[in-house]
């Protein structure tokens, strides 16, 4: 962990340690991640140096660590504890910061302590008196192990069909049935763009059976809801589903 001012970490080894094999791994010069935490002296003294990230070149024959990025936070923080730096596949750093109760990213080339607000992509801080040992950034699905919701309404003459799925990353469109009876529904509307939370979809179709199909990017069907009956009122209890 380099001192304030300090770019080359030594790590000494305890007599009689044997040299590092003759292996390319152990020639060449490779990168690490970590983050530096607000040292103290003691556990009530003031720290030495702000917490920030660091990628760190390591060169394993002279078991040298030379800082290669930093990544500093505006406003500084001094975290005594915890805190991870996450190397991004798009060459991005992700921070978290520990016992201070905040997550960033930042672009590759990193920045100084003196211009810590420099390629600061993004930058959020956890409520009240939370914190995160560790925060990571990553592509999740999210599938309900529910169906969708949907429910019916007449408005002017016409059926409004009201469809969600809470929680489904990979909905993107939706399918609208509609029948005279639960068993013969047919399409009424074959795709229709997800829009935010809850879709409505307006048909002629006067039902008075209705279901609706979460449909993925490529119009595979995810989903079905139950079939709902057409009723008088918005459907504000789907809204709070």
């Amino acid at each position: 962990m380099p001192s304030p001012g300090s770019r080359t970490i030594t790590a000494g080894a305890p007599p009689g340690t044997p040299p590092l094999p003759a292996s390319p791994t152990a020639t060449k010069t490779d990168t690490a991640s970590r983050s530096c935490r607000g040292w103290t002296a003691s556990p009530d003294g003031a720290p030495e140096q702000r917490s920030h990230g660091l990628i760190l070149d390591l060169d394993f024959r002279s078991r040298k660590a030379t800082v290669h990025r930093s990544y500093y936070h505006q406003p500084p923080l001094e975290s005594p504890t915890q805190g991870n730096t996450q190397a991004l596949s798009n060459g991005n750093e992700f921070i978290g910061w520990g016992q201070s109760p905040y997550y960033s990213e930042y672009a590759g080339a990193g920045n100084t302590e003196g211009n810590a607000s420099r390629n600061l992509l993004h930058d959020a801080k956890l409520p009240g008196a939370d914190i995160s040992y560790r925060a990571f950034r990553n592509e999740w699905i999210g599938t309900p192990y529910y169906p969708p919701s949907a429910a019916a309404r007449s408005a002017g003459g016409r059926s409004v069909v009201h469809a969600s799925w809470n929680g489904s990353t990979q909905t993107r469109a939706w399918r609208v049935l509609a029948g005279r009876t639960p068993g013969s529904l047919s399409v009424v509307a074959r795709r229709v763009p997800r829009s935010g939370f809850e879709t409505a979809v307006t048909t002629s179709n006067r039902g008075p059976y209705f279901r609706v199909k979460a449909l993925d990017s490529r119009g595979k069907v995810l989903r079905s809801s139950p079939v709902v009956t057409l009723s008088g009122r918005p459907p504000t209890a789907l809204r709070h589903r």
